[in-house]
């Protein structure tokens, strides 16, 4: 039973290829970080997989491994790039007073509408029965179109009586 050898030692080799990795990734990236980046990682890989690899193919294999790297970050950059514009709504944002304001225009539409109709007083109680006969028919053409503005003009009918006198004096 021998004794095992110190932790670095047999990573040595791998170590002494740094300056060289350093040489290619320098001349693929120009940020010195990214530079020291992909250089660590790509020894940290190589220091995984160094009992598969032999002393002959050690190199080329760290080179590769440094432009595979160097590829997905690429990739990486670009994709980021392509996707940067769903990252935030740049629609403007309607202003707060909007909303305030179209539920001040609605209620006095509303408020106009049963004016109108305390004015006019106009009720139409044959649309009732109209709607009524046409709602278990299926209306085909003209009759449909008919039936439809039947049904409106009975919603509003409906809506008109709904008013109140406050709302009528509001």
């Amino acid at each position: 039973m021998g004794e095992e050898p110190p932790a670095g030692a047999d990573h040595a080799d791998i170590v002494q290829l740094a300056p060289v990795l350093r040489r290619v990734v320098a001349a693929r990236l120009h940020e010195p970080h990214a530079v020291d980046d992909v250089v660590q990682e790509t020894l940290s890989r190589l220091m995984a997989v160094r009992e598969r690899l032999d002393a002959g193919t050690l190199i080329p294999y760290a080179i590769v491994t440094a432009r595979n790297l160097i590829a997905g970050q690429w990739r990486q950059t670009e994709q980021s790039r392509r996707h940067e514009h769903q990252l935030i709504d740049v629609r403007p944002t309607p202003p707060p007073e909007d909303a305030v304001l179209q539920r001040e225009d609605a209620d006095a539409v509303a408020a106009a509408r049963c004016r109108r109709s305390a004015r006019t007083d106009v009720r139409e109680p044959h649309l009732e029965v109209v709607a009524a006969a046409l709602d278990p028919v299926e209306p085909v053409g003209i009759e449909s179109q008919r039936a439809r503005r039947a049904r409106r003009r009975l919603d509003r009918a409906r809506d008109d009586e709904a008013c109140t006198i406050d709302d009528v004096e509001g």
